[in-house]
This record gives structure tokens, C-alpha cells and sequence, in this order.
């Protein structure tokens, strides 16, 4: 390039995608970025033992927040094993495909393997201009442990279509002038890159490169260049300078290795349907793949806000029909289209089958029932995604009621409009289904915007929300977690109430259980507060469960008990404390406080896995974002 032409810098992230080994399964228990499920039983579903992981799980799954020119907000990642509509993945003794018989980790054809989900919490928002979503374009977020960009964001508002194309990996930087060659090496692969040429031309600049002996065309910024050694490089941005400053022509190289180039299209951003077969990934369509964008228009369309992400992906064999994972063995090696793990290093490892029981620990979670002063108890529990909350639940500040002087609590939905039961600063529950894979959020309403024609709240656990509400009919959707629930506010009174679908379902009436981690259901009124275990949790079915904590109204005091019951006896542990344990292994304590009307305290730690008999045959599953190390060629 000529001194006279301005001088450029090109800044260009290149991610390797390793292929064609194989691999075999290391005997670890416990890694950085894996987690080891362990007790399935034979014929037991993964996804009724481990609905979900998140960041407490894997720490690739972090949560992170995301800046654009419309405003900043928080994402989290969620990988499930089980949803309202499918659970997955089970142990079985049996044939595969080629007349082996064995144990298998086993899947049905097209049944979704996993569900993965980003959630933008306050919504990843940007302008529409020319059919493209500018403002997403070149931000990055985390997903599986990789760091992703957004190359290009394009949207179709007459149809409700949405593109989303991102290049991600693991990246290293480095520094080149154009004409320069460098070779980099990713875990023993040799890659050549040359930048050839850096032009600004008659509008926007362009550069040519060469990967390992082969050109690419002149590329744009937000372009994406493939190789046939399945190199991807995405032109982030091109910054220029001007003549005569003393600047050298430099190139700017971000590369790594686990990369992927995924492009998500969604026909349809409205509704709560997946579109197959329009996701691709590394240039290759995955047939086998469903994906939903959940987004919203606003600002006569000039604006777009994006919810959520979910990917799906299905079970298909690599010679067709069901896929059965002999132990010691990744779920990759068996699917016709591995590249639909979305990153190289996102993997399923059959552990096999063991025999023998749980240890004398089972692992919990604690459910509190505390008193605050003596006329008043906060609830404290965690949800099944690993959402703790602590909650005004009941009151004597004025008279007996649910949450506190300062803000009403409310899981129990009403008719709906016309009554809007809601007041600003008041506390609701959200359950999307009161069974044990329920997903229950707890939230706060902080207002109403009529210039913005949005409704403001704040989970308790996890931020703040926002959504769009229709002027004309008072209605939007609440998006939490990937739920979708009805809400409507009252435009006409200057307070602004709302009445919120607390279970979903599009329907009225109904009553918002608490659904802990573990699976436990909490119906927390009114009478007295009930804590019930399904009978399909239990290994040996006998009916559900339930353990009752009656809540005494003093008038001027509160006080809570838990009597002997038919799943329950209750034991002198100490002279301030009762200890018992149900039948499905929920321990109880009850603490006293010492006085008359010093309120007791509740605490309940729920199994997070039920006990089982000793010598059952129980699988093991790992699922890790660290292949490389649990994995190794041969």
C-alpha cells in the first residue's frame, strides 16, 4: 500500500476449529468447568434428577452484562436436561444399533438432548436501521465458555424474522503489518495467516488475507471469512488513520481454538414456537436443531429488544435412528451432526452403571422460615435454577396478611382484569408449572412508564426487568427466566396496578405454589404452609408427601410449629430444639427462641437427590466445557 493512501489497522478475531480426533474418557471426578451427575437409576431420566445447570455448576456458564447505545444489561446461561415438554436421556441395558449388548446412556430419535438458554434480563436492546440491528453488532457475550461476537444482527420487521450470526472461541492477541506472515499454533495445529492488503477503496475499507495458502475476498467489517481447514475469521472492525501521522499499518489478531461460527434465525420472534433446521453452524446446516429468539418491537419499530435465546438440540445418530453412548465414551461420537454441541469443547460422557447406594450424606438445600422481630417471618429458600430469595411472607403490622407493611405478597391470581390487584411495591410469585420441575421467581412491581409504555420490576434475586405493555389493551409479557407470563395494567387509575397471569397458563384463579430446588413444592396458603414431594420423586412410590407448618396468629405476635403428622414425627433434639425426618428424607428443625411470644424458628433442608437402596445399579453422567481435559486422542 502506498504511503499516500491513509494508513490502517484492522482488527480481526480468528477462532481454529480443531476436528478429527478421537476420544476417550478420563476418570475424574471433579473439574474446573465439570460437573459429574451421579444416583440415575436405571430407565430414570436425566432431567428428573438434574433439571438445570447453571454458573453455581459449570463456571462457563457465567452470567455477564452486555453494553449497547440503547442500554446496558445482565445475561445469564441455563443448560437444561428437562423442560415443560420434554425430559431427557436415560441408562439402559439393552441393543444398540449394531447388536452389542451393554449399558448405554441412550436417547430417542428426536428427542431434545439439551435445552440452552441466554437470558438478557433487562433485554439486549438496539436501533433498526436498514433492516439491521446495529448496536449488536460487534458487542460479545459469553455462551458455553466461549467468548462470542455478534457479526451480524438483521431483522425483518413485516415478517417477525430475526438473524443473529456470531463467531466465538477462546482467544489469544497478537500484532501484524500488512504484508506480514505469522504462524500461530492452537494445541499443535499450524495455522499460516498473511494480511496481503488494507484498502479503504471508494468507501468502506477492505482487507485480503491468506489462511494457510488460501485467499480470502476482500472483507468488510462485521464479514466472515471460512477456510476450507476450518479456520473462521470475522473482520471486527477496521480502524483508520490519517496520513502522515506516525503509524504503522497494523493488523490486530485475536485467535484461540473451540471456535465456532453459529447463525440462529427464528421465523417468527413473537411467539413461544422453536424453528427447525435454521440454525448452522460452522457454514453447515443443522437439521436436527430447533431455535427460539424471543424478542419485541418498540418505538414505532425503530427499536428491537431481545429476551431470550434458546437452542435445542435433537437426537439423531450418526448411522440413523436412536443413539445409545457406551461407557467411557462422549455423546459427540454418536451424533450425525456433532457440530450441534455448538463449541468444540461442550461434551456428554457416559459414565456408566455402578452398583451400591448414596453415602450416609445426602446433599440439601435449606428452607427458612425466620422470624424478623416478633410479628413478622421472611421466607428463604432457593429455586430449582439456583436462585436464592429471602421474601416477606407473613405479617401482624396490621392485622394478619402475607408480605409486610411495606409491600403486600401475592400467589394467589384473582379473576384478571377488571381487578388489578398489584400496587406498586408489591411482592409476586411466578411458578410456570406447581410441579417439582417448576420455575419459580419471586418479583417486585416498581412501576409504570407511560411515556415508554413499559412496566418496571425487580427480581429479588437476580435484577430488574422490564416489558412493553400495549396502550391499547394494557397487556404485555413478562419474560422471566424463558416464562412467559400475562400482565396488565390499569391505565385509567393514576396508581397504575397491574394483575399479573402468575402461573402462565393464560388462564385465572389459580394459585402460584414455590417450587425449590430439589424439586420440593411449597403451597403457601392460606391456613397453613405445606411442603409436598411428589410421589413420581420417590425411588419406591407411595403416595406424595407433605409436612404442614401451621402459622399461629397472636394478634401482636406470630408464632409457627410443626405437629406430628402422618410423614412426620417430630423429636425432642435438645430443650430449644425438635428435629424429624419425612419419609423421602426432608430433615426438620424447629428452633426455639426462648420467650412466650418469641416466634420459633423453621428450618427445612430438602434433598437435593432422594435416598435410595443400597446396591441399586445407578449411572453416572459428566457434562463438561472442558473436553481437552477429560477427553484424550488415541
Amino acid at each position: 500500500m502506498s504511503l499516500n493512501f491513509k494508513h490502517m489497522f484492522v482488527l480481526i478475531i480468528i477462532f481454529v476449529i480443531l476436528t478429527g480426533s478421537t476420544f476417550l474418557y478420563a476418570n475424574s471426578q471433579k473439574e474446573r468447568n465439570t460437573v459429574v451427575m451421579t444416583g440415575l437409576n436405571l430407565g430414570e431420566k436425566i432431567g428428573r434428577e438434574y433439571p438445570s445447570l447453571t454458573e453455581q455448576d459449570l463456571s462457563g456458564l457465567q452470567s455477564g452484562i452486555v453494553h449497547t447505545q440503547e442500554g446496558k444489561t445482565k445475561y445469564s446461561q441455563y443448560l437444561r436436561f428437562k423442560a415443560a415438554d420434554f425430559e431427557t436421556g436415560y441408562f439402559m441395558h439393552g441393543e444398540d444399533n449394531f447388536g452389542r449388548v451393554g449399558d448405554f446412556l441412550f436417547w430417542e430419535e428426536d428427542e431434545p438432548i439439551f435445552e440452552y438458554e441466554i437470558q438478557f434480563h433487562e433485554g439486549l436492546q438496539s436501533r433498526v436501521r436498514d433492516n439491521e440491528l446495529v448496536d449488536i453488532e460487534d458487542e460479545n457475550i459469553r455462551m458455553l465458555d466461549a467468548i462470542f461476537s455478534f457479526v451480524r444482527a438483521e431483522i425483518d420487521t413485516t415478517r417477525n424474522e430475526v438473524e443473529l450470526i456470531m463467531v466465538g472461541g477462546k482467544k489469544d492477541q497478537l500484532m501484524m503489518q500488512e504484508g506480514e506472515t505469522k504462524v500461530l499454533t492452537f494445541e499443535g495445529k499450524r495455522t499460516v495467516i498473511s494480511v496481503l492488503y488494507i484498502s479503504d477503496g471508494a468507501g468502506k475499507p477492505r482487507v485480503i488475507l491468506r489462511v494457510n495458502g488460501v485467499d480470502s475476498k476482500p472483507l468488510e467489517q462485521g464479514d466472515v471469512a471460512s477456510f476450507p481447514d476450518g479456520t473462521f475469521i470475522g473482520i471486527a472492525e477496521v480502524m483508520t488513520a490519517e496520513a502522515g501521522e506516525e503509524v504503522r499499518d497494523l493488523v490486530v489478531l485475536s485467535g484461540g481454538v473451540a471456535g465456532s461460527k453459529v447463525r440462529f434465525r427464528d421465523t417468527d420472534f413473537t411467539d413461544t414456537t422453536f424453528a427447525t433446521g435454521k440454525v448452522e453452524v460452522n457454514g453447515k446446516n443443522i437439521e436436527d436443531a430447533q431455535v427460539m429468539i424471543l424478542g419485541q418491537l418498540y418505538d414505532n419499530n425503530q427499536k428491537f429488544r431481545i429476551s431470550s435465546i434458546k437452542y435445542r438440540l435433537l437426537s439423531h445418530a450418526r448411522g440413523g435412528g436412536d443413539i445409545y453412548v457406551p461407557p467411557s465414551h462422549g455423546l459427540r461420537e454418536y451424533l450425525f451432526e456433532p457440530e450441534g454441541m455448538l463449541v468444540n469443547n461442550f461434551e456428554i460422557i457416559s459414565g456408566g452403571l455402578e452398583g451400591g447406594g448414596t453415602g450416609a450424606a445426602v446433599p440439601s438445600n435449606l428452607i427458612r422460615l425466620q422470624p424478623k422481630a416478633d410479628d413478622r417471618y421472611n421466607l428463604i429458600f432457593t429455586n430449582i435454577r439456583g436462585q436464592t430469595y429471602n421474601i416477606p411472607f407473613v405479617t401482624t403490622e396490621n392485622g394478619f396478611g402475607y408480605g409486610y407493611d411495606k409491600g403486600a405478597l401475592h400467589f394467589q391470581e384473582g379473576g384478571g382484569p377488571p381487578a388489578y390487584p398489584i400496587a406498586r411495591n408489591d411482592f409476586f410469585i411466578t411458578t410456570n408449572r406447581n410441579d417439582n420441575s417448576g420455575f419459580t421467581n419471586v418479583l417486585r412491581y416498581t412501576g409504570y412508564n407511560s411515556g415508554s409504555n413499559s412496566l418496571t420490576f425487580e427480581d429479588l434475586s437476580s435484577g430488574s426487568y422490564s416489558t412493553i405493555i400495549d396502550p391499547a389493551t394494557g397487556r404485555g409479557n413478562l419474560v422471566i427466566g424463558g416464562q412467559t407470563y400475562p400482565v396488565y395494567v390499569n391505565t385509567g387509575n393514576p396508581d397504575f396496578p397491574i394483575a399479573v397471569d402468575l402461573t402462565g397458563d393464560n388462564g385465572w384463579g389459580d394459585e402460584a405454589n414455590v417450587v425449590v430446588m430439589g424439586g420440593g413444592i411449597i403451597d403457601l396458603g392460606p391456613g397453613a404452609m405445606k411442603v409436598k414431594t411428589l410421589e413420581k420423586m420417590f425411588d419406591e412410590p407411595a403416595g406424595d408427601e407433605q409436612i404442614s407448618i401451621i402459622i399461629t396468629d397472636g394478634g401482636d405476635y406470630l408464632n409457627a410449629d410443626v405437629p406430628d403428622q402422618a410423614d412426620i414425627d417430630m423429636l425432642e433434639a435438645s430443650g430449644s430444639e425438635e428435629q424429624g425426618m419425612s419419609r423421602y428424607g426432608v430433615l426438620v428443625k424447629v428452633l426455639e427462641r426462648g420467650g412466650s411470644n418469641d416466634p420459633d424458628e423453621i428450618q427445612l433442608f430438602y434433598p437435593i437427590s432422594g435416598r435410595r437402596a443400597v446396591g441399586q445399579a445407578v449411572g453416572r453422567v459428566a457434562v463438561t466445557l472442558e473436553r481437552e481435559n477429560l477427553l484424550a486422542s488415541k
